[in-house]
């Protein structure tokens, strides 16, 4: 972690997925925030991932204070506590190609999340749940405090609730309860825990994740329309991406291939037209607003195939030629 000092006690663990490390970090920095304010990041493994966190508090001047407590194992979890003048701002991303769920809970203080289209408030005893397959923004006041859950792949259910649950604010049920419970006293002793009673305790904290999630009500109509517009846009994210297909949208949202199929299908157009169709329309804007640009590095720019099947396609969506758009645009081909 940058500007952040630390201490840890770990061990190595092989989990079938690769070598982890249960480790216990704590964390604390205070002090005026110079002009622009204060910023750091850290890398935490999960499972099989990384997942990158920055983040920048208070303005030019303000006085902070922030503290974190950090385990990462097979489970990871971490709190983060500040008194800051004025509000601060972090993002957690990690690789889409390995998308992990993870939970954000304010035990103190009310929280803005922004996440995958959607931007949702949460208090005490509510919780959130977010997909490391894009960014996380969160925004909070002066007094906040914090607690994150992320779990391997492994631990979680695929079936499509969870991904219908981003973007809402979740009641903590009883389950919910013994989980924050069990992290928040889990940080609270790690430090004199030994390696294999920190392990334990991350393991049973995934246990209890696990557990908590699996009492998400199943999809309904409401929830599949969530989940198409959450993928539509991953979709819109992604559009640059040749290896972008539907195996990988499915993975991404924890359902599915043939899942993604019924729900591009019930709405009458099939997963790889709707791609297809958002590449060329990304190619129009270009063909219109970057006339610096040939056709086949517009092609290249959004994965949009041969330069050579480009106009056939860009003729059958917009019923003429890239050449004629450009024209009626104001710039010659």
């Amino acid at each position: 972690m940058e500007g952040l000092g630390g201490r840890r006690a770990s061990t190595r663990i092989d989990d079938g997925v690769r070598m982890v490390e249960t480790t216990f970090q704590r964390f604390g920095q205070g002090g005026r925030a110079p002009e622009g304010g204060v910023g750091y990041s850290c890398s935490i493994p999960v499972g099989g991932g990384d997942l990158v966190w920055r983040a920048r508090l208070g303005a030019g001047g303000a006085r902070y204070r922030v503290d974190k407590r950090v385990v990462t194992s097979r489970t990871s979890f971490f709190e983060t506590s500040s008194r800051v003048e004025g509000s601060q701002e972090w993002r957690f991303g990690g690789d889409a190609r390995a998308p992990l769920f993870y939970l954000v809970a304010p035990v103190r203080g009310r929280v803005q999340v922004r996440h995958a289209g959607a931007e949702t408030e949460l208090g005490p005893g509510q919780y959130a749940v977010a997909n490391s397959a894009g960014p996380l923004d969160v925004r909070y006041g002066d007094t906040g405090r914090v607690v994150m859950a992320f779990a391997g792949e492994k631990a979680l259910s695929r079936d499509g609730r969870l991904t219908a649950a981003i973007g809402t604010a979740l009641p903590v049920d009883d389950v919910g309860g013994l989980l924050f419970r069990h992290l928040a006293a889990t940080l609270r002793v790690a430090d004199s825990l030994g390696a294999t009673s920190l392990t334990a305790a991350a393991d049973a904290a995934g246990d209890l994740m696990a557990a908590a999630l699996s009492g998400l009500p199943v999809a309904d109509v409401a929830d599949r329309a969530a989940l198409r517009s959450r993928i539509e846009t991953f979709v819109e994210l992604h559009l640059r991406d040749p290896d972008l297909d539907v195996r990988r949208i499915a993975a991404a949202h924890h359902v599915s291939p043939r899942t993604v199929y019924r729900l591009f299908d019930a709405a009458g157009e099939g997963v790889a037209a709707h791609v297809r169709g958002r590449r060329l329309d990304r190619c129009r804007e270009d063909v219109v607003g970057r006339p610096d640009l040939s056709v086949a590095a517009i092609c290249e720019r959004w994965s949009a195939g041969e330069p050579k099947h480009f106009a056939r396609k860009y003729r059958a969506r917009f019923g003429e030629s890239p050449g004629e758009t450009r024209r009626r645009g104001g710039a010659e081909w």
